[in-house]
């Protein structure tokens, strides 16, 4: 009788296993739908609680965002940089790796691009010269990326506390900056000086900051998915998250892969800064 319990119930966790490949789709698509749903309603409470209306509210926010073309625009800009940094935690994510420094990592992104862009001058005033400046992007994402890695590989710290302390450190770096060296020359807000608008994506959108940078983050997540689906680094990098003991035994180098993956989604993120504009310094595309 005991045996036959055992063989029941393996045969139901099998059933249970193909309904959830069988729905996985509609499961992928019900998970977030449910998420947004469950933080309006949270929202909703909120505002309830503090005598707000919440009709108001949200066809407020609705209007803001949604309300015409240009609003529209200004949203899709918005979104830019965490279509980027959505990307680079996607990658690491599939590696297994919980990349939580991307606040820092895009915060860099924007320090070293904008250090290029302030001080490159004598450039003509077109957009040719805009891909000159998201390579800083990339390094300082990277540079920002290498570090918990390093850590976590020489000395085997752990991660993702080591990228979480280092957001507020980059926070510390950027604010010592725009008081300081980067400080616009006779200006009193903290920010960095404009930069060139030869440096600046173009619009893509007349009457809104939408630039060209809204293509560029959906190539690039053509690209990984490409690459992360598609290619064979793409399934050792979910080879590695899903089963490292397999990973290792495959031959993988289970100690620098994470790494590169960190690489990956450190200049992902990194590059997300110099796609929304500079904002983050305090230059902005004209409205």
């Amino acid at each position: 009788m005991e045996s036959f319990n055992k063989e029941k119930t393996t045969v139901n966790y099998d059933q249970l296993d193909d309904l959830v490949r069988k729905f996985q789709k509609i499961f992928n698509i019900l998970v977030p739908v449910i998420t947004v749903i469950f933080s309006l309603l949270v929202v909703s409470i909120i505002i309830k609680i503090q005598g707000g209306s919440i009709v108001l509210a949200y066809s407020s926010l609705f209007e803001s965002a949604f309300g015409n073309l240009n609003n529209i625009g200004n949203s899709l800009n918005r979104a830019i940089p965490l279509i980027m940094t959505g990307l680079g935690i996607a990658i690491a994510a599939r590696a297994n790796i919980m990349n939580l420094g991307a606040e820092g990592q895009i915060i860099f992104g924007g320090i070293f691009a904008t250090v290029v862009a302030v001080n490159f001058q004598g450039i003509p005033p077109s957009n040719s010269c805009s891909p000159l400046f998201i390579g800083p992007g990339f390094l300082g994402g990277v540079f920002w990326a290498f570090i918990p890695g390093y850590f976590n590989a020489k000395h085997n710290t752990n991660i993702i506390i080591t990228a979480i302390l280092l957001n507020d450190i980059a926070i510390g770096v950027l604010r010592a900056l725009v008081q300081g060296p980067l400080k616009e020359a006779n200006g009193f807000a903290p920010q960095s000086a404009q930069i060139v608008t030869s440096a600046h994506l173009p619009l893509i959108l007349s009457g809104s900051r939408l630039h060209l940078g809204i293509a560029i983050a959906l190539v690039l997540a053509i690209i990984a998915h490409f690459v992360l689906f598609r290619t064979p680094v793409g399934l050792n990098n979910r080879i590695l998250g899903g089963n490292p003991i397999l990973a290792r035994h495959s031959g993988m180098n289970v100690v620098t892969m994470p790494n590169t993956t960190g690489f990956n989604s450190g200049w992902l993120s990194g590059n997300g800064w110099c796609q929304c504009g500079g904002e983050i310094m305090g230059s902005q595309h004209p409205p």
